[in-house]
C-alpha cells in the first residue's frame, strides 16, 4: 500500500510540473535564425507589440500545449500502469503467503518423545486435520461407587487394560477419551456417552511437553476410580457388571476416605434413571 501511495504521489507531482508550464514565461527578447549556413542574431530595439510575435507565441503555444498534453497522458498511462503492476505483485504475495500459512497450519510438527516416554505407555500419531493424537497405555480399574468402596474380591474382576487418546492442536489439549487396545474404538463403562462425560474435571488447557500428556491421561484415570451415580452414561457397560450387579457388591457402609484426587467430581448431562435395554440382571456373580 506504501509503494501505490508514493507512485500516485509522484504522478501528482510530474502532472502538477507540466500543467505549471506556460507560454507567457517564454522569453523572446534574443532570437536566433539560420538562413543557409549563417546564424543572425535578433536583438529586441523596441516593445511595440507586433504582430509577428503574436503569431510566434500563437503557433509555440499551440505546438506546447499539444506536446504537454501528449506528455501527461504518458505519464498517466505509465503511472497507471506501474500501480496496476503493483497491486498483481501484492496480491499475488498475499495469495502465496495465505497458501504458505494454511500449509504450516495443517503441517505436523512431531513432538520429542523419547524412550522413556514410551516406557511410560506413550506413543503418537499425526492426524488429518492439524490435530496429533497421543497414545497413553493404562488399565481402567473402578474401585468406588459414590466414594464408598467395592469388594476387594469382585474389584479386580474390572480391571481393564485401555488406551487414553490425547488430542492436542498446536500447544492445546483439545480432547481426551478412552478407547479400547486395538480398534481405539470409545470404551464402554459406566461414563461413556462417545466422548467421555468427564464431569468438572477437564484437562490442562496448553502442554509443553509429552509429560504433560502422560500427567493429563493419569489424572483421566483418577477419576475413573470413582463411578458417580449420579451421571451414569450406561448402566450395562460392555464387559463390565451391570449397574444393579454392581451396587449389590460394594462393602458396608462405614466412614471412609477416598485418596484418588478426583473422585468427588460431580458428572453432569446424564438421567440417572435411565435403564439400557438388558435389564437389571447380571451376567456376572458376586
Amino acid at each position: 500500500m506504501r509503494e501505490e501511495n508514493r507512485l500516485k504521489m509522484l504522478k501528482d507531482s510530474m502532472l502538477s510540473d507540466v500543467k505549471a508550464i506556460d507560454m507567457k514565461d517564454v522569453d523572446l527578447d534574443d532570437v536566433s535564425i539560420r538562413i543557409g549556413g549563417r546564424m543572425f542574431k535578433l536583438k529586441k530595439v523596441d516593445v511595440a507589440d507586433m504582430d509577428v510575435e503574436k503569431e510566434i507565441r500563437k503557433e509555440y503555444s499551440k505546438k506546447l500545449s499539444e506536446k504537454l498534453s501528449n506528455l501527461g497522458k504518458a505519464i498517466t498511462d505509465k503511472m497507471d500502469e506501474a500501480m496496476s503492476l503493483t497491486n498483481q505483485i501484492r496480491a499475488e504475495a498475499e495469495r502465496k503467503e495465505e497458501r504458505l500459512k494454511k500449509k504450516l497450519e495443517d503441517t505436523n510438527i512431531m513432538p520429542n518423545v523419547t524412550f522413556d516416554h514410551a516406557k511410560k505407555g506413550l506413543s503418537v500419531s499425526k492426524g488429518i486435520r492439524g490435530e496429533i493424537y497421543w497414545y497413553v497405555r493404562r488399565v481402567y480399574w473402578p474401585k468406588f461407587v459414590d466414594r464408598r468402596p467395592i469388594k476387594s474380591s469382585y474389584v479386580k474382576k474390572m480391571i481393564t487394560p485401555i488406551i487414553i487418546m490425547v488430542t492436542t492442536r498446536g500447544n492445546k489439549i483439545t480432547g481426551v477419551s478412552t478407547r479400547q487396545i486395538g480398534t481405539l474404538d470409545f470404551f464402554s463403562h459406566y461414563h461413556q456417552s462417545s466422548p467421555d462425560c468427564w464431569g468438572q474435571w477437564h484437562w490442562i488447557n496448553k502442554w509443553e511437553g509429552p509429560s504433560d500428556i502422560i500427567k493429563t491421561a493419569d489424572d483421566a484415570i483418577n477419576v475413573l476410580e470413582n463411578i458417580n451415580s449420579n451421571s451414569l452414561a450406561n448402566r450395562s457397560p460392555r464387559g463390565l457388571p451391570r449397574w444393579r450387579t454392581l451396587q449389590r457388591n460394594l462393602e458396608e457402609v462405614r466412614e471412609t476416605t477416598v485418596e484418588t484426587p478426583r473422585d468427588n467430581l460431580t458428572r453432569s448431562g446424564i438421567d440417572r434413571d435411565r435403564e439400557t435395554a438388558n435389564g437389571d440382571d447380571s451376567i456376572w456373580t458376586a
